[in-house]
């Protein structure tokens, strides 16, 4: 008997020990990154980089307004509408280019149920969505969707009414996460959408595509501030693409003759 109780007693211990190695490993599996396989020249692998949302939209906005300038043309005369997302908005962008006729549309998700804002804007505002542009055929000259802010996935319902809204020789300019980037974010979901696939997407809407621009992550550290550790982490991760900026033109129909 005592030799029994001895024995119950050791294996009790040994399952506690048992249990309490098995918490351990589940809870660093849940709260370690997942690694991307895409690793710096000392082998850091990217998904172990650590930073909060808030920084990284901060870094998405620093590398989208500076590639988003150089791609708006002259737009003078131009009637233009400018699908805000979010809180960052490019009215500045828009008249130092010189637009003067300019709507802007508050798409944003969750401006749904929200009451109208009270702040004076020299230009009108209007709420909508990207699944149908409440405005008629052929209303404007110029499209801005600075998206990639949002991390908004609905491109290709945008095109389309794009074409729609636009006149003959009309320009659309949006932004959206580089694919690259978005896989590095989710390595598991695989690419969900890739350089061909707006292309493509233009295309069959009856855009040319006229330029790219990508927007790296070094341009975009110069703008932000973010803490020491982080700087030091992305600084090994030199020509890093975030963004990609596209500028289309949307081609004249053929008339029916």
């Amino acid at each position: 008997m005592g030799m029994q109780k001895f024995l119950n007693s050791i294996m009790s211990k040994a399952g506690k020990v048992v249990e309490k190695v098995a918490n351990i490993t589940k809870r660093d599996k849940t709260t370690k990154p997942k690694k991307t396989g895409v690793t710096d020249a000392e082998g850091q692998d990217f998904g172990f980089i650590q930073w909060n949302e808030k920084q990284l939209q901060g870094l998405l906005a620093g590398a989208e307004r500076k590639e988003l300038f150089p791609l708006m043309p002259a737009l003078n005369a131009k009637k233009c509408l400018h699908l805000s997302p979010g809180a960052e908005v490019y009215m500045e962008m828009l008249v130092k280019r010189g637009a003067q006729d300019i709507v802007e549309l508050d798409v944003s998700r969750a401006s749904a149920g929200k009451a109208p804002e009270t702040t004076p804007s020299a230009y009108p505002k209007a709420r909508g969505a990207i699944e149908h542009l409440p405005f008629a055929p052929e209303t404007f000259d110029f499209l801005v969707y600075p998206s990639a802010l949002a991390w908004r996935s609905d491109l290709a319902t945008l095109v389309p009414e794009a074409a729609r809204c636009l006149r003959d020789n009309g320009r659309v300019l949006f932004s959206t996460i580089h694919p690259f980037f978005e896989y590095l974010m989710n390595p598991r979901g695989g690419f969900k959408k890739g350089i061909d696939t707006l292309f493509n997407t233009l295309k069959k809407n009856g855009f040319f595509l006229e330029e790219m621009r990508e927007g790296s992550l070094d341009d975009a550290m110069k703008t932000v501030s973010l803490p020491p550790k982080l700087s030091e982490d992305l600084k090994r991760y030199h020509g890093l693409p975030l963004i990609l900026v596209v500028k289309g033109i949307r081609l004249a129909k053929r008339k029916a003759h």
